[in-house]
């Protein structure tokens, strides 16, 4: 009886181990595939935004 209380825990404990594998699923890489193409834009939106602030303010400069 203590050998098949055992094997049970066992058997439980490698099943546990399995089900927590680095496995990725579709919907896993498609999400990387989303937030990496979300950074992107926000880094453009970035550059964008400072080369449009220092256009004004060399338009603004040769005003003064």
């Amino acid at each position: 009886m203590k050998q098949f209380k055992m094997i049970l825990i066992l058997l439980l404990f490698s099943i546990l181990l399995l089900g927590c594998q680095e496995k990725e699923g579709t919907f896993e890489k498609a999400g990387k595939k989303i937030d990496q193409k979300v950074e992107k834009v926000k880094d453009s939106a970035e550059e964008i935004k400072e080369e449009v602030k220092d256009e004004i303010d060399d338009h603004t400069d040769d005003n003064d």
